[in-house]
C-alpha cells in the first residue's frame, strides 16, 4: 500500500492491516493497493480517496474528531459507497464502515489483540458476521431476515462446529466434527477390507452416525429404508426431539419416531401428503438427494444448482420434477454420480453402502479443504466435476501421503466417474 504523497509513510501491520499518520491539514490523499498474483490469481490494485480537514487548537466539532475519545475519518470510494473509520484512543480498536449505494452496510471492526470481525447487512434485514482470531479461529454467522441463524465455527485445531437456531432461539442441529475422524472403536464384521464403501462406513460409524443391525453388522447390501435416513441425520445433528408427530404411520414407540419427527420440523424430510411418511418404505436415489439437498439449506451451505448436470445421462430426464434440482446439486458435488454406461437410474433403490458414502462425500463439503486447487487446471476434462476432485483428493489424503505417489494429474478421470 502506498500513498501518492511522497512524505506519507505507510505502515504494514501482523494482522494485514497498514496505517499512515495524516498531518493536521486540510489535504486530500490517495491510497493505492497492489496485491501481485500468486497461486494462480491474477494482479490486482485498489484505490481509495482520504479527506482531511484541519483541526484547530481549540478542539470543536471538525470532522476529523469527536469529543468521545476517537478520531474519525470519511472517505469517498471509487464505486460510491463511503467509509466512515473510527479509531478509539483509549481501546486502540478500528471501525471501518462502509455505507453502499445500493443500500448494503459492511462494519469491519479491528481489535488491538488482532482479532476482526467484519459484519454485513443486507437490505431485507439479513446479516453475515465473519470472525477472525490470532490463534486461527474462525467464526462465521449467517443471520436470516426473520432471526434464524447458522453459526459455523472453525477453531483453531481445524475442528467445525455448526449450530442452526430458530429465529426463536432453539437450537435446530448441532454437528460438530474433528479435523481428522479417529477410526471406530468396533468394525463391522460384514464389511470387507478394501471394499468401495469401507471408508464411508467405518467413518460414518466412528461419528456416531450410522449404526449396525446387531452382532456387530452392518448389512451394508441392504436397501435404506426412509425411516433410518432420518435417523441418521438425527444422529448427525444432535436433534431435538421434543415435538408432537403429524404422520399416522409414525407411532411414538418406533425407534425412528423422533428423528422423523426432527427432519420433518426443520424442513429436511416430507410426508407423501396423506398423513403418512412410509417410514418402512426403501428409499431411492433421488429422493436421498432431496433430502441432502434440504439438508445443505438448512446448513446453509452454497445449494446454487447447475441443473444441466442431468443432461449428462442418458436417464437423467426420468428424474422427477420435484427432484431435479436435489440430483443437480448432488452430482454437481460429488456425492451422487451415475452407474456406468451414462445412467443415473434416478428412481432405483439406495442401499446401506451406497448411504454410507454419500454422507461422508456430503461432509467433505463442510470438512477443511486440506488442498486447494485451481478448477482452471481441470477445464479440458469435460463432465469431470472439480468438487469430486476435490473430494477424490481429500480421501486420497486421509488415506496417507503416500497414496498419492501414485496419482497422476494426467489420468484417466473418467474412472471416477
Amino acid at each position: 500500500v502506498t500513498c501518492d504523497t511522497p512524505s506519507i509513510t505507510v505502515t504494514s501491520n501482523e494482522n494485514g492491516t497498514y496505517t499512515a499518520v495524516l498531518p493536521n491539514s486540510s489535504g486530500t490523499y490517495t491510497f493505492r493497493a497492489a496485491y501481485h498474483g500468486a497461486d494462480g490469481y491474477g494482479d490486482a490494485t485498489a484505490e481509495c480517496t482520504v479527506s482531511v480537514t484541519a483541526q484547530s487548537s481549540g478542539g470543536g466539532s471538525s470532522s476529523g474528531s469527536s469529543s468521545s475519545g476517537s478520531k474519525d475519518t470519511v472517505t469517498k470510494n471509487p464505486d460510491g459507497s463511503v467509509t466512515t473509520t473510527s479509531t478509539d484512543k483509549k481501546t486502540g480498536t478500528i471501525t471501518a464502515t462502509t455505507e453502499r449505494p445500493d443500500g448494503t452496510k459492511e462494519i469491519v471492526v479491528t481489535e488491538k489483540n488482532g482479532t476482526v470481525t467484519t459484519t454485513t447487512e443486507q437490505t431485507d434485514g439479513g446479516k453475515e458476521i465473519l470472525e477472525t482470531r490470532t490463534d486461527g479461529t474462525v467464526i462465521s454467522t449467517a443471520i436470516d431476515p426473520d432471526g434464524g441463524a447458522v453459526e459455523k465455527v472453525t477453531d483453531a485445531n481445524k475442528d467445525i462446529a455448526i449450530t442452526v437456531s430458530s429465529s426463536d432461539g432453539k437450537t435446530l442441529a448441532h454437528i460438530a466434527l474433528p479435523a481428522q475422524i479417529p477410526p471406530p472403536e468396533k468394525e463391522f464384521v460384514d464389511v470387507p477390507k478394501d471394499h468401495w464403501a469401507e471408508q464411508g462406513i467405518h467413518e460414518m460409524a466412528s461419528l456416531g452416525v450410522i449404526s449396525g443391525t446387531g452382532e456387530d453388522r452392518y448389512d451394508m447390501d441392504a436397501n435404506l429404508q426412509r425411516g433410518d435416513l432420518a435417523a441418521m441425520l438425527f444422529r448427525l445433528s444432535n436433534g431435538d426431539a421434543e415435538y408432537t408427530s403429524s404422520f399416522e404411520d409414525v407411532p411414538a414407540d418406533k425407534y425412528y419416531a423422533k428423528s422423523v419427527v426432527w427432519a420433518s420440523e426443520v424442513g429436511i424430510v416430507r410426508g407423501d401428503g396423506n398423513g403418512r411418511f412410509r417410514p418402512e418404505n426403501s428409499i431411492t436415489r433421488e429422493e436421498l438427494a432431496v433430502v441432502l439437498f434440504n439438508y445443505a439449506n438448512l446448513l446453509h451451505l452454497d445449494t446454487s444448482v447447475n441443473s444441466g448436470a442431468l443432461n449428462d445421462f442418458t436417464d437423467g430426464g426420468q428424474t422427477n420434477g420435484w427432484a431435479q434440482d436435489g440430483m443437480a446439486w448432488c452430482i454437481n458435488h460429488g456425492i451422487l454420480s451415475g452407474r456406468g454406461g451414462g445412467i443415473l437410474d434416478p428412481g432405483a433403490k439406495i442401499t446401506r453402502a451406497e448411504t454410507a458414502v454419500m454422507l461422508q462425500c456430503f461432509l467433505v463439503i463442510i470438512l477443511p479443504q486440506c488442498f486447494h486447487i485451481n478448477p482452471s487446471l481441470f477445464s479440458g476434462y469435460g463432465k469431470f466435476s472439480f468438487h469430486r476432485f476435490q473430494r477424490i483428493f481429500y480421501l486420497l489424503y486421509q488415506g496417507g501421503l503416500e497414496q498419492m505417489a501414485v496419482f497422476s494429474l494426467n489420468a484417466d478421470f473418467s474412472v471416477f466417474y
